[in-house]
């Protein structure tokens, strides 16, 4: 009798360390490779900032452009990239700062030190007539800031500076190192590496 109910309690004990059902799917996989540390240097940050504001540029200016040709276009709205909904959907997802700016915007108290010193250099190149590019700066320890000047001639710039004559439209664009570390795969990282 004593054998048997040590029988028993061992056959309940092994049978709790059954297999194991290992959930393994890979989306899962895929997961846990994205949440490895990963250790992102200046220059890469740089690089993904300059990657990533192409892109997010090519798509803001895009919408913007779309909506201002379209019939019954709200200018003023569009110009403060307001109801633009891929925007707006890019913005919240990625925690970005937008803006449009013009020469007006160099006596801006709401913008930072860096900010004004970017849209100050693209002043002068309006004035200088150089060929729109892009621009790359850490504005902090937490933050990027992706800018790049609109073309003189562009839609954008001929319904949103009707009144200025400096035709200088410059989309700013600020994002969170901490967006780009967590959205950033270690795949995208080794592919980007130092080289842009």
């Amino acid at each position: 009798m004593k054998n048997l109910k040590l029988l028993w309690v061992f056959m309940v004990l092994f049978q709790g360390c059954g297999p194991i059902d290992r959930v393994d799917n890979p989306e899962i996989r895929n997961e846990i490779k994205n949440r490895q540390v990963k250790q992102i240097n200046s220059q890469q940050f740089t690089n993904i900032c300059q990657i990533w504001g192409k892109d997010f540029a090519k798509g803001i200016i895009g919408e913007v452009t779309n909506k201002l040709n379209s019939k019954n276009a709200n200018i003023a709205e569009i110009c403060q990239l307001k109801g633009l909904i891929k925007t707006d959907s890019v913005q919240k997802s990625y925690r970005l700062g937008l803006k449009l700016l013009t020469r007006n915007d160099l006596s801006s108290k709401f913008l930072t030190p860096k900010e004004l010193e970017v849209l100050d250099a693209f002043a002068y190149n309006a004035e200088k007539k150089i060929v729109p590019t892009e621009n790359v700066q850490k504005l902090n320890d937490s933050l990027m800031y992706y800018a790049v000047q609109l073309p003189y001639n562009s839609v954008i710039c001929k319904a949103c500076l009707k009144n200025d004559s400096s035709n200088l439209m410059v989309l700013g664009i600020v994002i969170p190192k901490k967006v780009i570390i967590k959205k950033i795969t270690v795949k995208e990282l080794k592919a980007i590496g130092n080289k842009l």
